[in-house]
């Protein structure tokens, strides 16, 4: 059977859980937008090296596995 009672109880922090979720993923895109332009900008402009580094950071973080990052 399924304890209503339970659900109600445990709503405030299933709610608090999801609003910490959407601030952290909020956060992240804020930062990744942050960190992407500029980069984006270095892969396109015409110095080897600054594209280079870009090039071996992406690189760098498309090659290992996500758990791994976490």
């Amino acid at each position: 059977m399924i304890d209503f009672d339970l659900i109600v109880q445990s709503m405030p922090n299933l709610l608090q859980g999801a609003l910490l979720s959407c601030q952290i993923a909020f956060m992240a895109g804020c930062l990744g937008f942050v960190l992407g332009v500029p980069l984006a900008f270095c892969e396109l402009s015409n110095i080897w090296p600054l594209r280079a580094l870009v090039w071996i950071y992406v690189n760098l973080f498309r090659g290992t596995p996500m758990l791994v990052q976490i």
